[in-house]
């Protein structure tokens, strides 16, 4: 992950917004959940009285960004980091992408019907077939596989930050997050 952020495009910034707003992108349905992480200033309970608000979102797109034709990007999505502190943020979203885990609590939120699926999903197709199939429809639809948003919370008094992943809805979030993974320490 290079030390510059780019400001959004508008095809990135219009999927966030769908995401956050639990609306299919071009027909597909995306599922988000909670990442736990070993950055110590990663907020991980859940708490719908909590706000926050995004900051950096992280694309991995299969087939490339129809916008900028790369696979992978961070997003600064409100103001620029200046030059002294893109290096410390690049690093800190790094980190805690290459950290996260997907907690036992944030698996027990998702309904039975969504385990169900996805239980369905593993006895048709392995891992990493599972991921090879959603990246080759995502090349084709143009979409990301795989969308990670940080955030800050906005309480003063917790000062830290939450991770939600968006993923496509047929598919565990953990082989999504390994893919991640991969791809974010083969960039760095």
């Amino acid at each position: 992950m290079s030390a510059k952020f780019i400001k959004g495009g508008q095809l990135a910034i219009g999927i966030l917004e769908r995401l956050g707003a639990m609306q299919p992108i071009k027909g597909a349905i995306y599922n988000n959940i909670i990442l736990s992480s070993s950055e110590p200033d990663i907020f991980d309970k859940y708490d719908p009285s909590i706000a926050s608000l995004a900051r950096y979102a992280t694309f991995y797109w299969p087939g490339g960004d129809p916008e900028t034709g790369v696979n992978f990007e961070t997003f600064a999505l409100r103001e620029l980091p200046s030059p002294s502190e893109a290096a410390t943020e690049a690093a800190r979203v790094r980190r805690a992408i290459l950290g996260a885990y997907i907690g036992s609590a944030a698996l027990g939120r998702v309904p039975p019907e969504m385990h169900e699926l996805w239980r369905i999903t593993e006895e048709t197709l392995t891992f990493p077939a599972a991921i090879v199939q959603l990246s080759e429809a995502c090349k084709k639809f143009e979409l990301p596989l795989v969308v990670c948003a940080m955030s800050d919370i906005t309480d003063p008094k917790l000062d830290k930050r939450i991770m939600h992943m968006w993923y496509p809805s047929t598919i565990h979030p953990g082989p999504v997050l390994k893919e991640l993974q991969r791809v974010v320490h083969d960039v760095s």
